[in-house]
């Protein structure tokens, strides 16, 4: 989750390296190991986040939400360097005790099978702040940003009309803001860490509707942009606080 979303260096020849997305689930061992040491190495061993014990559990995953997610790993010539992981709430719901009120407030407390997360953006220090090229998306930005539109793209195909995500510095949200994302809260210190400053952000995806995915899964129009001003207005109120490196002091 530390990078700039404004890229700054190429490959020094004018051209931006191309960032491959893979997307897979945790049961490809010989990936998800590697996703997993990646997740440990910036949010552990970099941040000083307390994750769960690096060995695997006896459900043999590392943390019990990666069961059920899609895990995208990004490689820049084979080079495995950035990561993210989306989950339908229906499925696993990560932190939702942070998004308690905001379930309740927004309607989507009813709509659990239209919300998907996204979790655990990490780029590896040597790679930020690059400029990389997506062929799938056509794209040039940072790892960060590819891999947040990448996840955007995964979970709406999956059905999902809502996602819903936590940040823990100004870098992080700025990458999710420049992505369609709101900000929910004013920054508040995490309950597992007071070391951390967290805010919740979450964005609808453009054009979805109960018409979009077969079954439904997905909520309907109007419901969607009641959510969406709901989004806009938890914004607005968090901004007359402050701007976003005022309301996030510090980076960790």
């Amino acid at each position: 989750m530390h990078e700039e979303a404004q890229a700054l260096k190429s490959d020094g020849k004018g051209r931006a390296p191309v960032l491959k997305i893979v997307e897979f689930a945790a049961a490809d061992r010989k990936r998800y190991l590697i996703w997993n040491q990646i997740r440990w190495t910036v949010f552990a061993d970099e941040m000083g986040w307390k994750l769960p014990d690096h060995s695997v559990g006896e459900s043999g995953f590392f943390d019990p939400f990666d069961e059920h997610a899609r895990l995208l790993l990004g490689e820049d010539a084979e080079t495995p360097i950035g990561i993210v992981r989306t989950l339908r709430v229906t499925t696993g719901f990560p932190h939702r005790e942070l998004f308690e009120g905001h379930l309740r407030a927004s309607g989507l407390e009813r709509q659990f099978s239209s919300i998907g997360t996204i979790n655990a953006l990490a780029v590896i220090p040597s790679r930020r702040r690059r400029t990389f090229f997506s062929e799938s998306q056509r794209f040039h930005g940072t790892a960060a940003a590819l891999l947040v539109r990448a996840a955007l793209d995964e979970l709406s195909r999956s059905g999902v009309s809502v996602v819903l995500a936590t940040v823990l510095s100004a870098i992080s949200a700025r990458v999710f803001l420049r992505a369609g994302f709101h900000l929910l809260d004013v920054p508040f210190a995490s309950p597992d860490d007071s070391r951390f400053t967290l805010a919740n952000i979450g964005r609808v995806l453009a054009g979805s509707s109960v018409h979009d995915v077969p079954g439904g899964s997905a909520i309907r129009e109007r419901e969607s942009g009641q959510v969406a001003e709901y989004f806009a207005r938890c914004e607005a109120l968090v901004f007359s606080h402050g701007t976003l490196d005022q309301l996030f002091p510090s980076d960790p």
